[in-house]
Protein backbone atom coordinates (compact mmCIF):
# COMPACT_ATOMS: atom_id res chain seq x y z
CA UNK A 1 0.00 0.00 0.00
CA UNK A 2 1.79 3.29 -1.18
CA UNK A 3 -0.23 5.51 0.73
CA UNK A 4 -1.58 4.15 4.04
CA UNK A 5 -4.45 5.63 5.44
CA UNK A 6 -4.75 6.46 9.08
CA UNK A 7 -6.57 3.00 10.36
CA UNK A 8 -3.83 0.67 8.57
CA UNK A 9 -1.45 2.56 10.27
CA UNK A 10 -2.75 2.66 13.84
CA UNK A 11 -3.30 -1.14 13.04
CA UNK A 12 0.51 -1.71 12.36
CA UNK A 13 1.70 0.45 15.22
CA UNK A 14 -0.35 -1.88 17.60
CA UNK A 15 1.05 -4.97 15.60
CA UNK A 16 4.69 -3.68 16.19
CA UNK A 17 3.79 -3.07 20.12
CA UNK A 18 2.11 -6.33 20.67
CA UNK A 19 5.50 -7.94 18.94
CA UNK A 20 7.58 -6.30 21.39
CA UNK A 21 5.39 -6.77 24.39
CA UNK A 22 5.48 -10.77 23.56
CA UNK A 23 9.26 -10.76 23.42
CA UNK A 24 9.82 -9.09 26.63
CA UNK A 25 7.40 -11.63 28.00
CA UNK A 26 8.58 -14.56 26.05
CA UNK A 27 12.47 -13.86 26.40
CA UNK A 28 13.27 -14.84 30.39
CA UNK A 29 10.59 -17.74 29.62
CA UNK A 30 12.81 -18.98 26.71
CA UNK A 31 16.12 -18.08 28.58
CA UNK A 32 15.35 -20.04 31.60
CA UNK A 33 14.09 -22.82 29.91
CA UNK A 34 15.27 -26.57 31.10
CA UNK A 35 14.35 -29.10 28.00
CA UNK A 36 13.40 -32.65 29.37
CA UNK A 37 15.37 -35.70 28.28
CA UNK A 38 14.55 -38.84 26.73
CA UNK A 39 13.31 -37.23 23.09
CA UNK A 40 14.87 -37.17 20.20
CA UNK A 41 14.99 -33.93 18.42
CA UNK A 42 15.69 -33.39 14.88
CA UNK A 43 15.21 -29.58 14.29
CA UNK A 44 14.59 -27.38 11.50
CA UNK A 45 13.94 -29.43 8.71
CA UNK A 46 12.05 -27.86 5.72
CA UNK A 47 8.13 -29.09 4.83
CA UNK A 48 8.10 -27.17 1.59
CA UNK A 49 11.39 -28.29 -0.56
CA UNK A 50 10.56 -27.27 -4.27
CA UNK A 51 6.86 -25.80 -3.69
CA UNK A 52 5.86 -22.44 -4.64
CA UNK A 53 6.53 -19.41 -2.43
CA UNK A 54 4.86 -16.09 -3.15
CA UNK A 55 5.98 -13.00 -2.86
CA UNK A 56 5.05 -11.62 0.86
CA UNK A 57 1.76 -9.60 0.79
CA UNK A 58 3.56 -7.30 3.21
CA UNK A 59 6.61 -6.99 5.62
CA UNK A 60 6.16 -9.38 8.21
CA UNK A 61 7.90 -9.27 11.72
CA UNK A 62 10.84 -11.73 10.57
CA UNK A 63 11.65 -9.34 7.41
CA UNK A 64 11.51 -6.49 10.05
CA UNK A 65 14.05 -7.69 12.10
CA UNK A 66 12.07 -9.04 15.28
CA UNK A 67 13.29 -11.93 17.19
CA UNK A 68 11.58 -14.77 18.05
CA UNK A 69 9.03 -14.56 15.11
CA UNK A 70 10.28 -16.69 12.08
CA UNK A 71 8.05 -17.26 8.57
CA UNK A 72 10.39 -20.09 7.48
CA UNK A 73 8.50 -23.25 6.49
CA UNK A 74 10.67 -25.25 8.45
CA UNK A 75 9.22 -27.91 11.36
CA UNK A 76 10.69 -29.93 14.38
CA UNK A 77 10.18 -33.69 15.23
CA UNK A 78 10.01 -34.82 18.74
CA UNK A 79 10.12 -38.59 19.52
CA UNK A 80 9.86 -40.31 22.21
CA UNK A 81 11.59 -43.93 22.97
CA UNK A 82 8.84 -46.50 21.78
CA UNK A 83 6.44 -43.95 19.60
CA UNK A 84 3.41 -45.41 18.14
CA UNK A 85 4.21 -45.98 14.63
CA UNK A 86 1.72 -43.88 11.93
CA UNK A 87 0.87 -41.32 14.86
CA UNK A 88 1.76 -37.80 15.05
CA UNK A 89 0.76 -34.13 17.09
CA UNK A 90 0.69 -30.93 14.91
CA UNK A 91 1.60 -28.28 16.85
CA UNK A 92 0.93 -24.89 15.34
CA UNK A 93 2.47 -22.29 17.39
CA UNK A 94 0.30 -18.77 18.56
CA UNK A 95 0.91 -15.26 18.18
CA UNK A 96 -2.53 -13.59 16.82
CA UNK A 97 -1.02 -14.56 13.50
CA UNK A 98 1.78 -11.87 13.37
CA UNK A 99 4.14 -13.21 15.98
CA UNK A 100 6.04 -16.61 16.80
CA UNK A 101 7.83 -19.40 15.98
CA UNK A 102 7.99 -22.84 16.84
CA UNK A 103 10.54 -22.35 19.81
CA UNK A 104 7.95 -20.70 21.72
CA UNK A 105 6.61 -24.28 21.72
CA UNK A 106 9.55 -26.62 22.34
CA UNK A 107 9.19 -27.20 26.05
CA UNK A 108 5.72 -27.92 25.73
CA UNK A 109 6.48 -29.97 22.08
CA UNK A 110 8.92 -32.30 24.28
CA UNK A 111 6.56 -32.88 27.53
CA UNK A 112 3.79 -33.74 25.27
CA UNK A 113 5.52 -36.25 23.27
CA UNK A 114 6.77 -37.83 26.87
CA UNK A 115 3.83 -38.21 28.06
CA UNK A 116 1.70 -39.28 25.21
CA UNK A 117 4.12 -41.78 23.51
CA UNK A 118 3.23 -39.87 20.04
CA UNK A 119 5.61 -37.81 18.06
CA UNK A 120 5.51 -34.51 17.65
CA UNK A 121 5.68 -32.37 14.81
CA UNK A 122 6.14 -28.47 15.65
CA UNK A 123 5.90 -26.22 13.19
CA UNK A 124 6.21 -22.09 11.68
CA UNK A 125 3.91 -21.19 9.68
CA UNK A 126 4.36 -17.34 7.42
CA UNK A 127 3.52 -14.67 9.76
CA UNK A 128 0.67 -12.29 8.68
CA UNK A 129 0.69 -9.43 6.95
CA UNK A 130 3.23 -11.03 4.61
CA UNK A 131 0.36 -13.96 3.65
CA UNK A 132 -3.28 -14.25 4.31
CA UNK A 133 -5.02 -17.36 6.34
CA UNK A 134 -5.34 -19.29 3.10
CA UNK A 135 -1.60 -18.77 2.73
CA UNK A 136 -0.98 -20.28 6.37
CA UNK A 137 -3.39 -23.05 5.84
CA UNK A 138 -1.18 -23.79 2.69
CA UNK A 139 1.55 -23.62 4.82
CA UNK A 140 0.00 -25.96 7.61
CA UNK A 141 -0.92 -28.73 4.16
CA UNK A 142 2.53 -28.62 3.33
CA UNK A 143 3.60 -29.37 6.61
CA UNK A 144 0.94 -32.23 6.81
CA UNK A 145 1.60 -33.96 3.56
CA UNK A 146 5.64 -33.86 4.23
CA UNK A 147 4.47 -36.31 7.48
CA UNK A 148 2.31 -38.50 5.66
CA UNK A 149 5.47 -38.60 3.16
CA UNK A 150 7.50 -39.77 6.55
CA UNK A 151 4.16 -42.67 6.82
CA UNK A 152 2.05 -40.84 9.53
CA UNK A 153 -1.54 -41.62 9.14
CA UNK A 154 -3.34 -40.76 12.45
CA UNK A 155 -2.97 -37.08 13.77
CA UNK A 156 -3.41 -34.93 16.43
CA UNK A 157 -3.84 -31.26 16.01
CA UNK A 158 -2.51 -28.39 19.49
CA UNK A 159 -2.34 -25.09 19.49
CA UNK A 160 -2.25 -22.40 21.49
CA UNK A 161 -4.17 -18.52 20.99
CA UNK A 162 -3.94 -18.37 17.33
CA UNK A 163 -2.13 -21.90 16.91
CA UNK A 164 -5.80 -22.79 18.94
CA UNK A 165 -8.00 -21.73 15.84
CA UNK A 166 -5.39 -23.15 13.45
CA UNK A 167 -5.14 -26.13 15.33
CA UNK A 168 -9.29 -26.49 14.71
CA UNK A 169 -9.48 -25.42 11.17
CA UNK A 170 -6.52 -27.84 10.51
CA UNK A 171 -8.59 -30.71 12.53
CA UNK A 172 -11.91 -30.08 10.45
CA UNK A 173 -10.39 -29.97 6.99
CA UNK A 174 -8.38 -33.54 7.53
CA UNK A 175 -11.70 -35.12 7.84
CA UNK A 176 -13.08 -33.44 5.60
CA UNK A 177 -12.40 -33.37 1.46
CA UNK A 178 -15.37 -31.62 1.24
CA UNK A 179 -14.61 -28.39 3.52
CA UNK A 180 -10.67 -28.87 1.90
CA UNK A 181 -12.85 -28.35 -1.73
CA UNK A 182 -14.21 -24.91 -0.22
CA UNK A 183 -11.05 -23.41 0.75
CA UNK A 184 -9.55 -24.28 -2.84
CA UNK A 185 -7.33 -27.16 -1.34
CA UNK A 186 -7.34 -29.66 -3.88
CA UNK A 187 -3.51 -31.08 -4.23
CA UNK A 188 -3.88 -32.95 -0.44
CA UNK A 189 -4.85 -36.53 -1.33
CA UNK A 190 -3.54 -38.53 1.55
CA UNK A 191 -5.76 -40.87 3.41
CA UNK A 192 -5.75 -39.61 7.01
CA UNK A 193 -7.49 -39.40 10.40
CA UNK A 194 -7.64 -36.47 12.61
CA UNK A 195 -8.10 -38.14 16.41
CA UNK A 196 -8.53 -35.02 18.07
CA UNK A 197 -7.96 -31.35 18.42
CA UNK A 198 -6.66 -29.40 21.49
CA UNK A 199 -6.95 -25.57 21.04
CA UNK A 200 -5.46 -24.54 23.88
CA UNK A 201 -6.44 -20.35 24.94
CA UNK A 202 -8.87 -20.23 21.69
CA UNK A 203 -12.28 -19.27 22.16
CA UNK A 204 -14.54 -21.08 20.30
CA UNK A 205 -18.48 -21.83 19.84
CA UNK A 206 -19.48 -25.65 19.72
Amino acid sequence: MSNPGILFRVADMNRKAFIKNCIECDTPRMEATVFPEGVNVESDIPYADGKALPPPMAMDAQAEGFSLCSSNRILDIYTPKDAKAKEVFLLIHGGAFVYGCKELDKEFGMHLALRSGITVANMNYRLFPGTDLKGVLTDIFYAVSFLCEKGYTTFHTVGDSAGGYLCLITAILLNSEEARKELGITDFSYSVTCKSTSPICGDHVE
